[in-house]
């Protein structure tokens, strides 16, 4: 088995591209919104019909309780509803296949595997904050990056994404997970980042920065940023994530449930080179 480092720069080996614009791991945080343009991705020529298309389903599986997944690690918090199926959804086939192409030749110099999908709805509850929304990092190997798509419209008051920012850089933690010989506990525990911390920072000159924007806004980024999810005061906020790694050899198809988990199924995987999902 390859460490991840070297299973990528297998990939870039084998990958000929004229056209990267920004080296992987120099990726922090990439925010492009339904009417800008973007120097690594654009979007389909119909990008609005198909997002309107897929938030209106995800609004009907949110409405179908046979649709939830329960997440084990919520202690029965119902602070989000997670969508158990997501290969019934053409549109997000469509949306992929125009922007990861993009991103193999601007970014990760390599062809892409899509390893898990997760469509959710943050809701407004009293519940106690946990998980993903406490300031902590992913702890994920560099090289597994992350496509979050905004499925509504999201404002201050409705649950955005939230990072600390100083003059467009963010705090980029470092990972204790680099492949099958190097897969440790994160150096925090749990990889959530204590309030003394945060307060340093802020101290520093960091702010906290909640990144609002049409229904559309997409945010490319290294999940080992320090960042956070936030709890509507009052409607809701629908996402879905595209979890993407370098793979070395193209795939028959971008998403399916041949290569592509969610949130019943491992993640991340410890081998780079698996692209066959694995059940929790």
């Amino acid at each position: 088995m390859y460490t991840y480092a070297e299973y990528y720069k297998l990939c870039r080996e084998s990958h000929n591209t004229s056209n990267q614009k920004l080296d992987l791991y120099d990726l922090k945080m990439h925010v492009c919104r339904p009417d800008e343009e973007s120097e690594l991705f654009t979007f389909p020529e119909n990008y609005s019909e198909l997002i309107e298309s897929v938030s209106q389903k995800v609004d009907a599986k949110v409405n179908d309780k046979s649709q939830h997944y329960r997440d084990p690690s919520a202690n029965g918090y119902d602070i989000a509803i997670q969508i158990k199926e997501i290969w019934d959804l053409p549109e997000l086939n469509e949306i992929a296949d125009h922007i990861l192409p993009c991103l193999e030749q601007t970014v990760f110099g390599s062809h892409i595997h899509c390893s898990a999908i997760h469509a959710y709805r943050n809701i407004p509850t009293d519940v106690p904050r946990i998980s993903s929304w406490l300031w902590h990092y992913d702890n994920n190997p560099k090289e597994a990056v992350k496509l979050l798509l905004y499925l509504t419209d999201v404002e201050e008051d409705t649950g955005p994404f939230e990072l600390l920012e100083q003059d467009g850089d963010y705090v980029k933690m470092e990972t204790s997970r680099t492949g099958y010989d190097h897969w440790l506990p994160p150096y925090i525990p749990q990889s959530r980042i204590p309030k003394h911390m945060i307060g340093n920072l802020i101290m520093q000159g960091y702010e906290e920065t909640k990144i609002v924007g049409p229904k559309g806004t997409a945010l490319f980024f290294d999940n080992n940023i320090i960042h956070k999810a936030n709890i509507p005061t009052h409607s809701y906020r629908d996402v879905v994530i595209f979890n993407i790694k370098p793979t070395l050899n193209k795939l028959s198809s971008y998403i399916s449930k041949e290569y592509t988990g969610s949130w019943g199924h491992k993640s991340p995987i410890m081998d780079p080179a698996q692209t066959t999902p694995r059940l929790k």
